[in-house]
């Protein structure tokens, strides 16, 4: 599902304009500005009655937010903005009564001729009314109604980040072993580390058990092989050690914030 597929029309972006238009035009006839703002169909979007309910847009927001979250899923994010500012919209009376207004005139098929009249005339907006449905929502935004949902979100979102830590942290402990007893055989170790990041995904609740073992695991392996291969001579595995060491710790921070640790 693309943002693009829920455009009801377009709004000229300039201040104190607002004209409306069914497909999106080079410049605007009125003002002649060439920016313009996408209208959205939210009711489409949240699959809503005109007379929806309260609870109906909490539920139809949960479940959106949830798919498209872009924590859990990486290209949702700008869907997700739609989603949330849609929900921002929706859930204020003010601002749906304003929104209802412009969705109607889009729906009887307003023009560019007689859009003025419809909407700038019978229904000027404030500089902080247009500047509402106009502006680009940024993350903090979105991620401050999102928090309205603070229960759910503790138990969903932070538990997914959780098994994803618990899982990279487990994979990384399954590679380890599968180097150090099967003489660095590749396939050996990918086989432990798949296993181990299974494991570790179903077991978000020994992350920190994963973060202290693999933090040993990481330090004892590094200075041993690295020891060992500085005496043979082998300098690029000494390479790859260090790589491999260098990668591990920097990725350190974002483990512990998604385990929710303070320290380690």
């Amino acid at each position: 599902m693309q943002s693009k597929d829920f455009i009801k029309g377009y709004m000229c972006s300039r201040q104190g304009c607002g004209m409306l238009y069914k497909q999106k035009p080079s410049r605007c006839r009125r003002c002649h500005a060439v920016d313009f703002k996408p209208v959205y169909d939210y009711y489409r979007l949240f699959e809503l009655p005109r007379s929806f309910t309260e609870q109906q847009l909490r539920s139809a927001y949960k479940k959106l937010s949830l798919k498209y979250h872009p924590d859990i899923n990486k290209e949702g994010e700008n869907i997700f903005i739609v989603i949330s500012r849609g929900y921002q919209i929706l859930k204020s009376r003010e601002s749906l009564a304003e929104y209802d207004r412009i969705y109607d005139k889009l729906q009887s098929g307003v023009t560019a001729e007689n859009a003025y009249e419809q909407t700038y005339q019978e229904n000027p907006f404030t500089q902080d009314r247009y500047s509402y449905y106009t502006r680009n929502f940024t993350r903090e935004d979105f991620e401050n109604i999102f928090k309205e949902f603070h229960n759910f979100r503790r138990a969903d979102i932070d538990l997914m980040r959780m098994s994803r830590a618990s899982g990279s942290l487990a994979s990384i402990i399954g590679l380890l072993f599968g180097l150090f007893f099967f003489n660095f055989s590749i396939f050996s170790s990918l086989f432990f580390a798949g296993i181990g990041y299974l494991f570790g995904r179903i077991s978000p609740g020994l992350g920190l058990l994963f973060y202290r073992v693999a933090n040993i695991a990481v330090i004892v392996f590094c200075s041993y092989y690295g020891f060992l291969f500085f005496q043979t001579g082998h300098f690029f595995w000494l390479f790859i050690i260090a790589l491999g060491a260098f990668s591990f710790f920097s990725r350190l921070p974002r483990w512990r914030s998604e385990l929710g640790l303070t320290h380690s």
